[in-house]
């Protein structure tokens, strides 16, 4: 019983913690309208040359900041480069806009724990931290 107690003051410190820390993030995170344009990244593949498949590649790669969410910079990497496309189009199918070439089963895998802590399981993200990545256009892509 005692181990069990220990366990889960461990937690609640560590969730406090958690909670303490996005908290601290959030509030000294500037507004969409506080940041300057040169300050937002820019991606290697040009806004005009881009399809949706290609553009969440780049942003999965690459990482994107430039549309100034509260949850800040998504940072590219966290998907090895060569499942890139299969998370692609496995967030596209969740739109109901399959690719041609269709993803590997490995694929909801990569989104659920790479993608879904900030943008969910669903993809639709946290209103106004994190994006919802099914909406059409793509954010992005057009605002």
């Amino acid at each position: 019983m005692k181990n069990l107690e220990k366990s889960l003051a461990a937690v609640v410190i560590v969730v406090f913690l958690l909670y303490a820390a996005i908290n601290y993030y959030l509030k000294t995170t500037p507004s969409p309208s506080k940041i300057k344009p040169s300050t937002l990244s820019s991606h290697k593949i040009a806004k005009k040359e881009l399809n949706e498949l290609e553009y969440i590649m780049d942003v999965i790669n690459n990482g994107s900041n430039r549309l100034g969410f509260k949850g800040g910079e998504m940072e590219g990497g966290f998907i090895p480069t060569e499942k890139a496309k299969d998370v692609a189009c496995y967030l596209l199918s969740l739109r109901g806009t399959p690719c041609k070439e269709g993803f590997s089963q490995d694929a909801p895998l990569y989104f659920s724990s790479n993608c879904a802590g900030c943008h969910g399981m669903d993809a639709k993200g946290i209103k106004g931290s994190y994006p919802n990545l099914l909406r059409k256009p793509l954010l992005g892509l057009e605002k």
